[in-house]
């Protein structure tokens, strides 16, 4: 038996459940503690309620708990692998799926953990509950608009993260322009208030996404508009990095930042056929 646990926002979520269908495409039997999204300011489990086939067979942290102590030795040789992996290593570790009854916690980012098993991710992976009106607007995006994210927020709080700036984001635009001329650009921002302000980016004439475009709306329906453009200029954030991969479209173009986090090399993050800049 194998547990993985949740931590942290949508994206990274969804790099986790995607750990649990690769361990159960190995005819593992997986389950998911919700215990850690339980402490102040942690972000709510919408997972299953965003996507059709998500099944997080959930147990409890008391179970957890008993098989923490009965699995202390394979721990104490493991934690200090995976529990910092997001500060002290986030690198690709094929061996993960050589031990079984293990409690995994990280975060899982990259395609390589679940190469194996893609369709059935982007099975799983299937929005539910779209309103017609956002359907509709995803459907002209898929012309010819490339989306562009935007990630500051709680980035600007922590160092260790990369916050991509103008010159990144102008040198997409200008990758982009030179493949498709009339190309259209939409924005998906935390921070739109920067994004009003940047002299740089207002000057290329890009539309806005905003709740008050539709009559009522949900942060990740972000997600899944990005997913029905033609390409995507991502941003270090497992919600884009989603978003692209999401997206269908067989010529799709996706721009990615050099770097996730400050002063790390990460190759394993990125899709091979994605644009690094």
């Amino acid at each position: 038996m194998d547990i993985v646990r949740l931590l942290g926002g949508l994206g990274n979520q969804m790099f986790q459940y995607a750990l649990v269908e690769a361990l159960r495409n190995r005819g593992r039997q997986v389950y998911c503690n919700l215990g850690l999204m339980k402490w102040e300011g942690a972000r709510p489990v919408l997972i299953d309620k965003i996507f059709k086939g998500v099944y997080l067979n959930e147990i409890g942290d008391d179970a957890v708990n008993k098989i923490y102590n009965e699995s202390s030795h394979f721990l104490a040789n493991r934690r200090k692998v995976f529990e910092e992996i997001c500060f002290e290593d986030v690198f690709f570790h094929k061996d993960v799926f050589d031990t079984k009854d293990c409690i995994f916690t990280g975060y899982w980012q990259s395609e390589k953990y679940f190469a194996d098993c893609q369709e059935r991710i982007r099975e799983v992976f299937q929005f539910s509950c779209i309103p017609d009106e956002v359907i509709r607007f995803g459907e002209e995006l898929s012309k010819n608009t490339v989306s562009i994210h935007i990630r500051r927020g709680d980035y600007l709080k922590h160092k260790e993260y990369a916050v991509c700036d103008e010159k990144y984001y102008k040198d997409a635009i200008q990758y982009i322009r030179n493949i498709i001329p009339d190309v259209q650009f939409i924005c998906f921002s935390d921070d739109k208030q920067w994004m009003n302000k940047s002299i740089e980016l207002r000057n290329e004439g890009i539309t806005i996404c905003s709740e008050e475009l539709f009559s009522s709306y949900c942060d990740w329906y972000d997600m899944y508009l990005m997913t029905c453009c033609r390409g995507n200029i991502i941003a270090n954030s497992s919600f884009s990095w989603w978003a692209s991969w999401l997206n269908k479209h067989k010529d799709k173009i996706i721009v990615a930042p050099k770097f996730w986090i400050n002063g790390w090399d990460i190759p394993d993050i990125w899709c091979d056929n994605w644009i690094r800049m």
